[in-house]
């Protein structure tokens, strides 16, 4: 069964610009509004990146996941 409040917060910055800040119920939630799979959104949410090699591009957005209080 779902929460009725909000758990997760999802913040994208894109070169230092904030794009996106929205509360969810649950990370799949966020997958399926920002077309990532839940596995790929716990592994943010735990700080889990395996994707190191990508974050020297010029475009490349930070996504962090945090659980509300």
């Amino acid at each position: 069964m779902k929460s009725k409040r909000n758990q997760w917060v999802c913040v994208i910055n894109l070169n230092g610009e904030e794009v996106h800040n929205k509360e969810y119920l649950s990370l799949e939630d966020i997958g399926n509004d920002i077309g990532l799979t839940k596995t790929i959104c716990f592994d943010l949410s735990s700080g889990r990146t395996t994707h190191k090699k990508y974050s020297n591009c010029k475009y490349f957005p930070i996504i962090t996941i945090n659980r509300l209080p």
